[in-house]
């Protein structure tokens, strides 16, 4: 499976239990796509605006099931309270053009 990164200006994260929390959604992300997606291409983006910070993990398989009815399994479960530790959400979707979205986005921290 390809697994492209794109972060590009770099986003530091400060915050270690945000980074940690961000880590392990895409982690979980990516082992959900490699095994039940069918993919062969991954694409993972950090991005950051003045006040959030985006993590979005996007793939090319299958797509998430609809008729799940928003009930995902654990490993989503695990994801959302991840998000939710860290003031963040979850938006896990199927794409139109095919394969599944999953975007956690938490308050960036800054000041500024």
């Amino acid at each position: 499976v390809e697994c492209v990164l794109s972060c590009n200006p770099p986003v530091p994260v400060e915050d270690r239990d945000v980074a940690l929390h961000l880590f392990r959604i895409a982690q979980e992300a990516v082992g959900n796509a490699v095994r039940h997606a069918r993919t062969r291409r991954i694409q993972i983006s950090l991005t950051r605006t003045p006040r959030r910070l985006a993590l979005a993990v996007n793939d090319q398989g299958i797509g998430i099931d609809a008729r799940a009815g928003g009930r995902g399994g654990m490993g989503l479960r695990i994801m959302e309270y991840r998000a939710g530790m860290i003031g963040g959400s979850l938006a896990v979707q199927r794409c139109e053009q095919g394969g599944t979205s999953v975007v956690c986005t938490v308050g960036s921290g800054d000041n500024e």
